[in-house]
């Protein structure tokens, strides 16, 4: 601790306070170095105890305050910059981290290869992946031993896409630590990161065996599930019943209640989500909630992943209230919600990273509704109604959700027409002389029975190509197994072009290249079937028997094009050759596609919005009239 000069009162001051420190009483040091403080305002020692005190205490974000006045003070204690970048770490205040983590640097021992740890860490969260595995790998040269940092080094290099040296890591470290939770969910993520499907899905179901209380593979499990066609809706049904049995082993199960408003009030709507950014997610919300802002509706956002950028700015100023909560834990979050007397609260990350699925057991809010951000049920206990539109969940189909259904009039997502100045070009094809399929879909969609059916279309259309663009591509070690996975389904690997991630604009000038959009299947394009269709590129879609893979369905009827629904996949394949074999008609379709879908439903934010209002109003009633 802190040897600054101070006189012989104030030695035995501090004494007395470190007594409460050493004895566990926080919450009583608090109050003592508070008033202390007070007394010698400028004193290194007094403010470094008052900091240790409350981060002691779990306050850490008075914790944060003192920390921070200490360090502009010149105060470089080595116990008190370790706490400091611990307690910036739990702030998600990574950038700090890393500053107090560096002061530890130059020092021998312990306290240098905690900063080197906690530098690694913090540069993982800043998205500087390699820099972080540097990191590790200094510790992992003076340490060899040392497990924490090889669980590190593992986070690293799935960040940086190294799937496979991630796995091999992860199977180098398991047989001595054969019951490690980080290490077997971090081999399921390595699996699916890699893109193999397969093996993850069964390393996740062998550690929910064995650990059946686990969250995060009973998320990982549910998110995967999406992608794989063997999966059936029955199943998925079964899992979210395991995801209920894990939350409630840890949330209370809280009967339902109500709030008595009249019907003239404003509704007060929550949003749990930490997608309010560059993301699918913001691109649906953005016109929505500018066309929201003279409703009946307000919004207050509860943001699990604070990855704020410049589309995050333009979301703040519309709504109530933002709070970023990722310090807070399930219980804490849900007396948030309560406090801030949300009417309806939206679950908007469904298995996504960074869900609070069991937030809802604790019933912060008296309806509580998934929508948008995961395309089918969770099972998360506390969930009443799942918000849908009659197209991509039509009567008949509700069998599919534990929650109950509630439908939009007409769609479920208004997409908001990109901020790019990309006028619509003529298909390629013309100049080409062959046609160019493609898709920009997250290459994890693309199954063996995708890639295989894509392969008849390309062996149905001579001298065709496919375009495949997507952020995974960057990785060599992902291309060359999806390489692998495009010979073993039939591919000319001499037709196949993958492309790696680019920013937006540049990205959706990738349509300019394709002449036919395909859809992969069970889990369907919603994002990237708005841009292809607003680029005017066609989308050729198929039937499906889910939620996930109607998206496209959905917004092909919403657009009036439904002459690109294909019935199966023979149908698939034939109308992929018919719409090929007319280079006229695309040259036709592709002028006047842009203006027919800007005036469908799926841009008409305004419209949107008055359907959207209503719909949660009427639900709010039945709700408590039910």
């Amino acid at each position: 601790m802190p040897a600054t000069k101070v006189n012989p009162h104030l030695t035995q001051q501090l004494a007395s306070g470190v007594d409460l420190l050493n004895s566990k009483r926080s919450s009583e040091a608090v109050r003592y170095f508070q008033k202390l403080t007070k007394r010698y305002p400028e004193n290194l020692d007094c403010l470094d105890y008052l900091a240790t005190s409350l981060f002691m205490d779990d306050q850490f974000t008075e914790a944060d305050d003192v920390y921070r006045r200490c360090y502009q003070m010149g105060a470089r204690f080595p116990e008190s910059l370790c706490n400091a970048a611990r307690n910036a770490g739990r702030l998600r205040r990574h950038q700090a981290q890393y500053d107090y983590a560096k002061e530890l640097l130059p020092l021998d021992g312990d306290m240098r290869h905690e900063g080197l740890r906690m530098c690694a860490e913090a540069l993982g969260k800043l998205g500087k992946p390699v820099q972080a595995l540097a990191a590790c790998r200094q510790v992992v040269m003076e340490l060899p031993g040392d497990f924490r940092i090889q669980g590190t080094m593992v986070r690293q290099l799935l960040d940086m896409g190294m799937a496979d040296s991630a796995l091999q890591l992860c199977n180098e470290l398991l047989p001595e630590f054969p019951d490690n939770k980080t290490l077997l969910m971090a081999r399921v993520e390595a699996c699916f990161v890699g893109g193999n499907l397969r093996d993850g899905i069964e390393y996740s179901q062998a550690l929910l065996e064995t650990m059946p209380e686990s969250l995060e593979a009973t998320s990982a499990l549910g998110f995967y599930y999406q992608y794989d066609p063997r999966v059936t809706v029955a199943m998925r049904r079964e899992h979210a019943h395991k995801v209920a049995k894990a939350i409630l082993a840890q949330a209370p199960a809280v009967p339902g209640w109500q709030r008595n408003k009249s019907p003239n009030d404003k509704l007060r709507i929550g949003l749990v989500t930490g997608d309010l950014r560059q993301h699918p997610v913001g691109y649906f919300m953005q016109g929505l909630m500018t066309a929201l802002q003279n409703s009946s509706l307000e919004f207050v956002v509860f943001d699990p992943l604070p990855a704020h950028d410049d589309l995050t700015g333009q979301f703040q100023p519309l709504v109530k209230v933002w709070h970023d909560v990722p310090h807070l834990d399930d219980e804490s979050l849900a007396q948030l919600i309560r406090n801030e007397k949300i009417d309806i609260l939206l679950d908007i990350q469904g298995f996504m990273t960074g869900n609070r699925l069991p937030v809802y057991a604790w019933r912060p809010a008296p309806v509580q509704v998934s929508w948008m951000g995961f395309q089918g049920t969770t099972g998360a206990p506390g969930i009443d109604y799942v918000l849908v539109d009659p197209y991509c969940v039509p009567p008949g189909a509700e069998d599919e959700f534990e929650e109950t259904v509630w439908r939009l009039p007409e769609n479920t997502l208004c997409f908001t027409p990109p901020a790019v100045d990309m006028p619509v070009q003529e298909p390629p094809v013309l100049e080409n002389g062959f046609i160019t399929f493609g898709s920009l879909n997250n290459p994890e969609k693309l199954n063996d029975q995708v890639l295989a059916l894509w392969a008849k279309v390309l062996e149905a259309v001579p001298g065709s190509r496919l375009l495949l663009r997507g952020s995974k591509f960057h990785s060599r070690e992902y291309v060359s197994r999806f390489r692998n996975n495009l010979a073993k389904a039939g591919f000319d690997l001499n037709r196949v072009t993958l492309e790696g991630p680019a920013r937006r604009d540049r990205f959706l000038q990738t349509y300019h290249r394709i002449d036919i959009a395909l859809d992969p299947f069970p889990c369907s394009g919603a994002t990237t079937t708005a841009e292809a269709l607003w680029a005017g590129v066609p989308v050729l879609c198929m039937k499906g028997d889910r939620m996930i893979w109607r998206m496209a369905q959905s917004i092909l009827n919403t657009c009036g094009m439904l002459e690109w629904l294909a019935e199966d996949q023979a149908d698939f394949v034939a109308k992929a050759v018919r719409f090929a074999n007319d280079p006229e008609y695309l040259k036709t379709l592709r002028a006047r596609q842009r203006e027919q879908v800007l005036a469908s439903p799926l841009f008409d934010a305004e419209k949107f919005a008055g359907q959207f209002e209503k719909t949660l109003r009427q639900l709010y009633v039945h709700h408590h009239s039910d």
